[in-house]
Protein backbone atom coordinates (compact mmCIF):
# COMPACT_ATOMS: atom_id res chain seq x y z
CA UNK A 1 0.00 0.00 0.00
CA UNK A 2 1.68 3.73 -0.60
CA UNK A 3 2.28 5.46 1.99
CA UNK A 4 0.06 8.70 2.68
CA UNK A 5 1.52 11.71 0.94
CA UNK A 6 2.30 15.41 2.22
CA UNK A 7 1.76 18.72 0.65
CA UNK A 8 4.72 20.61 2.43
CA UNK A 9 3.95 24.84 2.24
CA UNK A 10 5.27 27.47 3.52
CA UNK A 11 2.99 28.84 7.18
CA UNK A 12 3.36 32.42 7.44
CA UNK A 13 3.10 34.97 10.59
CA UNK A 14 1.78 37.95 10.26
CA UNK A 15 4.59 40.46 8.76
CA UNK A 16 4.07 42.63 11.64
CA UNK A 17 5.02 39.78 13.96
CA UNK A 18 7.24 37.62 12.46
CA UNK A 19 8.24 35.94 8.69
CA UNK A 20 10.11 32.69 9.86
CA UNK A 21 10.35 29.89 7.14
CA UNK A 22 8.51 26.80 8.46
CA UNK A 23 6.86 23.91 6.85
CA UNK A 24 3.63 22.10 7.62
CA UNK A 25 3.24 19.00 7.51
CA UNK A 26 -0.08 18.99 5.61
CA UNK A 27 -2.15 15.64 4.15
CA UNK A 28 -2.36 15.21 0.58
CA UNK A 29 -4.18 12.48 0.04
CA UNK A 30 -5.07 9.25 2.11
CA UNK A 31 -6.20 5.83 0.50
CA UNK A 32 -8.68 5.19 3.91
CA UNK A 33 -10.21 7.47 5.33
CA UNK A 34 -9.82 7.89 9.06
CA UNK A 35 -10.38 11.10 10.62
CA UNK A 36 -7.57 12.58 12.01
CA UNK A 37 -6.03 15.74 12.96
CA UNK A 38 -3.24 17.99 11.36
CA UNK A 39 -1.42 20.42 13.65
CA UNK A 40 1.21 22.51 12.94
CA UNK A 41 2.21 24.89 15.66
CA UNK A 42 5.86 26.90 16.59
CA UNK A 43 6.33 29.07 19.37
CA UNK A 44 8.63 31.71 20.38
CA UNK A 45 9.77 34.49 23.15
CA UNK A 46 10.98 36.39 19.76
CA UNK A 47 7.38 36.17 18.14
CA UNK A 48 4.33 38.40 18.78
CA UNK A 49 1.56 36.23 18.21
CA UNK A 50 1.33 32.27 19.54
CA UNK A 51 -0.69 30.87 16.03
CA UNK A 52 -1.90 27.33 15.57
CA UNK A 53 -3.33 25.84 12.44
CA UNK A 54 -5.51 23.14 12.43
CA UNK A 55 -6.33 20.67 9.12
CA UNK A 56 -8.19 17.24 9.08
CA UNK A 57 -9.19 14.80 6.63
CA UNK A 58 -11.97 15.28 4.75
CA UNK A 59 -13.95 12.28 2.83
CA UNK A 60 -13.99 12.86 -0.83
CA UNK A 61 -17.78 11.81 -2.04
CA UNK A 62 -18.21 8.58 -3.49
CA UNK A 63 -14.22 7.85 -2.68
CA UNK A 64 -12.08 6.23 0.00
CA UNK A 65 -9.34 8.55 0.06
CA UNK A 66 -9.81 12.30 1.58
CA UNK A 67 -8.41 15.64 1.49
CA UNK A 68 -7.51 18.01 3.71
CA UNK A 69 -9.89 21.17 4.92
CA UNK A 70 -9.23 23.82 7.59
CA UNK A 71 -11.04 23.38 11.08
CA UNK A 72 -12.51 26.46 12.18
CA UNK A 73 -14.74 25.36 15.10
CA UNK A 74 -11.95 23.63 17.42
CA UNK A 75 -11.14 24.49 21.17
CA UNK A 76 -7.52 25.58 21.40
CA UNK A 77 -5.92 25.82 24.51
CA UNK A 78 -2.42 26.54 25.85
CA UNK A 79 -1.09 25.35 28.89
CA UNK A 80 1.63 27.70 30.39
CA UNK A 81 2.07 26.35 34.49
CA UNK A 82 -0.98 27.16 35.94
CA UNK A 83 -2.51 29.29 33.29
CA UNK A 84 -4.81 27.77 30.37
CA UNK A 85 -5.05 30.20 27.30
CA UNK A 86 -7.70 29.71 24.52
CA UNK A 87 -7.28 30.68 21.00
CA UNK A 88 -9.25 32.67 19.00
CA UNK A 89 -10.05 31.62 15.23
CA UNK A 90 -9.24 34.44 13.00
CA UNK A 91 -10.50 33.41 9.20
CA UNK A 92 -9.02 36.01 7.95
CA UNK A 93 -5.85 33.17 7.71
CA UNK A 94 -7.28 30.15 8.86
CA UNK A 95 -5.32 30.10 12.23
CA UNK A 96 -6.11 30.15 16.31
CA UNK A 97 -3.92 32.61 17.63
CA UNK A 98 -3.46 34.70 20.48
CA UNK A 99 -0.66 37.45 20.79
CA UNK A 100 2.28 37.81 22.93
CA UNK A 101 0.52 39.96 25.64
CA UNK A 102 -1.90 37.54 26.40
CA UNK A 103 0.36 34.69 26.18
CA UNK A 104 4.11 35.45 26.84
CA UNK A 105 6.47 32.70 26.11
CA UNK A 106 9.07 32.42 28.06
CA UNK A 107 12.47 30.78 27.47
CA UNK A 108 13.17 27.32 29.40
CA UNK A 109 9.19 27.19 30.30
CA UNK A 110 7.20 24.28 29.03
CA UNK A 111 4.01 24.63 27.08
CA UNK A 112 1.02 22.16 26.62
CA UNK A 113 -0.81 22.35 23.78
CA UNK A 114 -4.71 20.94 23.36
CA UNK A 115 -7.38 21.11 20.46
CA UNK A 116 -10.93 19.69 20.62
CA UNK A 117 -13.23 19.40 17.81
CA UNK A 118 -17.28 19.38 18.33
CA UNK A 119 -16.86 16.09 16.98
CA UNK A 120 -15.21 14.53 18.77
CA UNK A 121 -11.61 14.52 17.72
CA UNK A 122 -8.56 15.04 20.14
CA UNK A 123 -4.55 15.95 19.89
CA UNK A 124 -2.34 17.04 22.43
CA UNK A 125 1.33 18.36 22.86
CA UNK A 126 4.34 19.89 24.56
CA UNK A 127 7.35 21.44 24.13
CA UNK A 128 9.95 23.44 26.40
CA UNK A 129 11.24 26.90 24.58
CA UNK A 130 15.06 26.62 24.26
CA UNK A 131 17.09 29.36 26.36
CA UNK A 132 18.54 32.23 25.40
CA UNK A 133 22.21 32.08 25.44
CA UNK A 134 23.13 33.26 21.77
CA UNK A 135 25.77 36.06 21.89
CA UNK A 136 25.79 38.26 19.37
CA UNK A 137 29.81 38.31 19.96
CA UNK A 138 29.48 34.12 18.96
CA UNK A 139 28.37 35.34 15.40
CA UNK A 140 30.50 36.26 12.61
CA UNK A 141 29.51 37.05 9.21
CA UNK A 142 31.94 36.80 5.88
CA UNK A 143 31.15 38.02 2.68
CA UNK A 144 32.42 37.49 -0.67
CA UNK A 145 31.58 39.49 -3.76
CA UNK A 146 32.83 38.63 -7.41
CA UNK A 147 32.16 39.85 -11.08
CA UNK A 148 31.33 37.66 -13.44
CA UNK A 149 32.77 38.63 -17.50
CA UNK A 150 29.86 40.84 -18.50
CA UNK A 151 30.84 42.96 -15.07
CA UNK A 152 27.61 42.17 -13.38
CA UNK A 153 28.18 41.27 -9.36
CA UNK A 154 27.43 38.94 -7.33
CA UNK A 155 27.30 38.28 -3.91
CA UNK A 156 27.51 35.37 -1.08
CA UNK A 157 28.66 35.08 2.53
CA UNK A 158 28.30 32.61 5.22
CA UNK A 159 27.79 32.75 8.93
CA UNK A 160 29.87 31.15 11.97
CA UNK A 161 28.66 30.69 15.20
CA UNK A 162 30.22 29.58 18.74
CA UNK A 163 28.43 25.68 19.83
CA UNK A 164 26.70 25.99 22.94
CA UNK A 165 28.15 23.50 25.72
CA UNK A 166 26.10 20.36 25.76
CA UNK A 167 24.85 17.41 23.63
CA UNK A 168 21.43 19.28 23.33
CA UNK A 169 21.43 22.21 21.02
CA UNK A 170 20.19 22.10 17.44
CA UNK A 171 20.30 25.27 15.00
CA UNK A 172 18.40 26.60 12.07
CA UNK A 173 19.80 29.39 10.15
CA UNK A 174 17.03 31.58 7.84
CA UNK A 175 18.52 33.79 4.99
CA UNK A 176 15.28 36.66 4.43
CA UNK A 177 15.16 39.38 2.06
CA UNK A 178 12.03 41.83 1.33
CA UNK A 179 11.13 45.09 0.20
CA UNK A 180 10.48 47.43 3.71
CA UNK A 181 9.02 50.51 2.46
CA UNK A 182 6.68 48.99 -0.20
CA UNK A 183 3.06 48.98 0.44
CA UNK A 184 2.39 46.35 1.80
CA UNK A 185 5.67 45.38 2.30
CA UNK A 186 6.72 42.46 0.72
CA UNK A 187 9.08 38.95 1.45
CA UNK A 188 11.04 38.03 -1.60
CA UNK A 189 12.63 35.11 -0.86
CA UNK A 190 13.23 33.00 2.87
CA UNK A 191 15.30 29.84 2.89
CA UNK A 192 17.18 27.62 5.39
CA UNK A 193 20.63 28.11 5.18
CA UNK A 194 21.05 24.53 6.98
CA UNK A 195 20.09 22.57 10.20
CA UNK A 196 22.78 22.05 12.76
CA UNK A 197 22.84 19.37 15.78
CA UNK A 198 25.53 20.52 18.41
CA UNK A 199 26.68 16.92 19.41
CA UNK A 200 27.79 16.48 15.92
CA UNK A 201 30.33 19.66 15.54
CA UNK A 202 34.13 18.86 15.20
CA UNK A 203 35.07 21.33 17.25
CA UNK A 204 33.13 24.58 19.20
CA UNK A 205 32.54 26.41 15.85
CA UNK A 206 29.73 25.74 13.23
CA UNK A 207 29.44 27.36 9.76
CA UNK A 208 27.21 27.60 6.85
CA UNK A 209 27.89 26.96 3.44
CA UNK A 210 28.81 30.17 1.40
CA UNK A 211 25.10 30.97 0.03
CA UNK A 212 24.33 33.73 -2.61
CA UNK A 213 22.01 36.94 -0.66
CA UNK A 214 21.23 40.30 -2.01
CA UNK A 215 22.80 43.11 -0.55
CA UNK A 216 21.01 46.26 1.11
CA UNK A 217 19.88 48.95 -1.76
CA UNK A 218 17.21 51.63 -2.42
CA UNK A 219 14.83 52.12 -5.27
CA UNK A 220 12.92 54.94 -5.70
CA UNK A 221 10.97 54.52 -2.26
CA UNK A 222 11.69 50.89 -1.88
CA UNK A 223 14.51 49.42 0.71
CA UNK A 224 15.32 45.71 -0.11
CA UNK A 225 16.54 44.41 3.42
CA UNK A 226 18.69 40.90 4.32
CA UNK A 227 18.43 39.21 7.13
CA UNK A 228 20.22 36.22 8.80
CA UNK A 229 18.07 34.92 11.35
CA UNK A 230 19.90 32.07 13.92
CA UNK A 231 17.71 29.75 15.50
CA UNK A 232 18.23 27.83 18.64
CA UNK A 233 15.63 25.35 18.63
CA UNK A 234 14.19 22.03 20.41
CA UNK A 235 14.47 18.93 19.09
CA UNK A 236 10.85 18.89 17.58
CA UNK A 237 12.00 21.49 15.12
CA UNK A 238 15.22 20.15 14.39
CA UNK A 239 13.51 16.38 13.80
CA UNK A 240 10.82 17.39 12.30
CA UNK A 241 12.71 19.88 9.41
CA UNK A 242 15.26 16.98 9.08
CA UNK A 243 12.55 14.96 7.86
CA UNK A 244 10.99 17.07 5.91
CA UNK A 245 14.35 17.24 4.01
CA UNK A 246 14.82 13.16 3.81
CA UNK A 247 10.80 13.20 2.54
CA UNK A 248 11.32 15.80 -0.17
CA UNK A 249 14.53 13.97 -1.45
CA UNK A 250 12.64 10.39 -1.65
CA UNK A 251 9.73 12.09 -3.77
CA UNK A 252 12.30 13.88 -6.21
CA UNK A 253 14.03 9.96 -6.48
CA UNK A 254 11.30 8.05 -8.20
CA UNK A 255 12.96 4.92 -6.85
CA UNK A 256 13.23 6.11 -2.84
CA UNK A 257 10.17 5.41 -0.32
CA UNK A 258 8.63 8.06 1.47
CA UNK A 259 10.49 8.61 3.97
CA UNK A 260 7.91 9.63 7.28
CA UNK A 261 8.00 12.91 8.54
CA UNK A 262 8.52 13.08 12.51
CA UNK A 263 5.23 14.49 14.36
CA UNK A 264 4.82 14.77 18.32
CA UNK A 265 0.85 15.38 18.23
CA UNK A 266 -0.80 12.82 20.27
CA UNK A 267 -4.33 11.63 18.75
CA UNK A 268 -3.43 13.59 15.28
CA UNK A 269 -0.11 14.52 13.02
CA UNK A 270 2.07 17.51 12.67
CA UNK A 271 4.35 19.61 14.87
CA UNK A 272 4.39 21.78 17.80
CA UNK A 273 7.65 22.90 18.39
CA UNK A 274 9.42 26.00 19.62
CA UNK A 275 13.11 28.53 19.36
CA UNK A 276 14.40 31.25 20.26
CA UNK A 277 16.40 33.46 17.58
CA UNK A 278 18.92 36.32 17.16
CA UNK A 279 18.64 38.48 13.48
CA UNK A 280 21.74 39.85 12.24
CA UNK A 281 21.42 42.18 9.56
CA UNK A 282 23.22 41.78 6.36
Amino acid sequence: MKKAGFLLITVGCFFTSCSDFFESPLPDYELTFQPKLYVFSVISPNLKTTTVEIKRNQPLSGLSSSRAVYVDNATVKIVAGKDTITLWYDAAYEIYRVSADTLLIKPKATYQLFVTTPDGLKAQSECTVPDTLLKTADLKVYYNNSKDVAGDSSFSALLTFKNLEGEGDFYDVIYEDYNYYSNPATINSVSSWGLFQGKNALGSTLSTKEQTYYPQYRFNKTQRLSFLKLLLTDENYYRYHQTVRDFQRARENPFAEDSPVFSNIKGGLGIFAAFTRKNLSL
